[in-house]
């Protein structure tokens, strides 16, 4: 869902977030204290509030709309995909379905 140009910066900032975690846990246990459950639980409510994020913000996947019979919602799942990555290719919602056969 990232423009070709921004693929680099993204790839970046995701090796940046993954790496943080180990140097948010030396800083942790170097600075504020040796107790791991404190620690724990502010990374699980974290990860908690994260997760429901996500579920409100990023679409249902168009393929899994497609095979529960949505035809319009997934419709409009790929047309807000199509509308983040700044394309004017958007789909109709009149538009015939095709269904094809991956062997």
């Amino acid at each position: 869902m990232v423009e070709s140009k921004h693929k680099s910066m993204v790839n970046g900032v995701m090796n940046a977030f993954d790496t943080s975690t180990l140097a948010v846990t030396s800083v942790y246990f170097l600075f504020v204290s040796r107790d791991w459950l404190y620690l724990y639980l502010a990374l699980a409510v974290l990860a908690t509030i994260c997760q429901i994020t996500l579920l409100i913000v990023v679409p249902e996947s168009p393929k899994w709309l497609l095979i529960k019979g949505k035809r319009n919602e997934a419709i409009a799942a790929l047309n807000s995909i199509a509308v983040f990555n700044k394309t004017d290719y958007l789909i109709p919602n009149d538009a015939e379905f095709v269904e094809f056969v991956v062997a």
